[in-house]
C-alpha cells in the first residue's frame, strides 16, 4: 500500500490493468483518491465497483478526482456509443447495441471468474442483478426495457434477429447506467442520456 501511495504521488493518473480487482484493486483506488490522482481500470467485476463507489466516490469528488471504471473494451464500445450518440442526437429514449462475437477470454477474465465465483455471495448476486445496482434509475421509473435480457428473446424492432445476454451485458449496462446519472448530476457540456 505503501509503494502504490508514492506511485499514485507521482503521476497524474494511474492506469490499473490488472485483477481480480475484488482481490487486489482497492488499495490502487484508494491511494489515487488519497493523493489526488485520477484512476482508470479496466474490470468488468460489477459488486467490486459498487464497493469502490459507496467508500471513495465522495472523498475523489470532494478532491477532483476522477475514477473512471469499466474502461476495458467489457464496457468502453457501449459507453462511448451511447454517449456520442446522445450528444450528436440529444436524449435519448433507449440505447440499444448489436454485435456479433467470437474468441475466447483472457487469463485475467478467467481469473476474475473464478474468484467471482468463490466469492459469490447473496449480497452479491442481489447486486449483479439489479440493473441500477451503480445508479441510474430513471425518474419516470423502471421500464420493461430497462430489466436485465435473461433469455433469448425475439427483438421488437428487428423480428428476424434474437436477443440474447452477452457476456458484457451486466458490465456493460451498469456502466452507461451509471455514466447517465453522473451526467445529470454534474453537467460539464450538456450531455444528458
Amino acid at each position: 500500500a505503501e509503494d502504490l501511495a508514492k506511485l499514485a504521488a507521482a503521476c497524474r493518473v494511474l492506469i490499473a490493468a490488472a485483477g481480480p480487482y475484488s482481490r487486489i484493486g482497492e488499495d490502487a483506488v484508494k491511494a489515487c483518491v488519497q493523493q489526488g490522482t485520477h484512476y482508470v481500470d479496466v474490470t468488468g467485476e460489477v459488486p467490486w465497483v459498487k464497493d469502490m463507489i459507496t467508500k471513495y466516490h465522495q472523498a475523489a469528488q470532494t478532491k477532483g478526482v476522477m475514477v473512471v471504471h469499466f474502461l476495458g473494451q467489457v464496457c468502453t464500445i457501449d459507453e462511448v456509443c451511447c454517449y456520442l450518440l446522445a450528444k450528436k442526437l440529444g436524449p435519448l429514449k433507449q440505447f440499444r447495441e448489436y454485435f456479433c462475437q467470437f474468441g475466447g477470454s483472457s487469463g485475467g477474465t478467467q481469473e476474475t471468474s473464478v474468484a467471482s465465483m468463490e466469492d459469490m455471495t447473496q449480497e452479491v448476486l442481489s447486486v449483479m442483478e439489479d440493473p441500477f445496482s451503480l445508479g441510474g434509475q430513471r425518474k419516470g421509473g423502471v421500464r420493461d426495457e430497462d430489466k436485465n435480457c435473461t433469455k433469448a428473446v425475439q427483438d421488437p424492432l428487428y423480428p428476424s434477429m434474437w436477443l440474447q445476454p452477452a457476456y458484457s451485458t451486466t458490465s456493460g449496462s451498469r456502466a452507461i447506467r451509471r455514466s447517465c446519472q453522473l451526467f445529470e448530476d454534474f453537467p460539464s457540456d450538456g450531455i444528458t442520456y
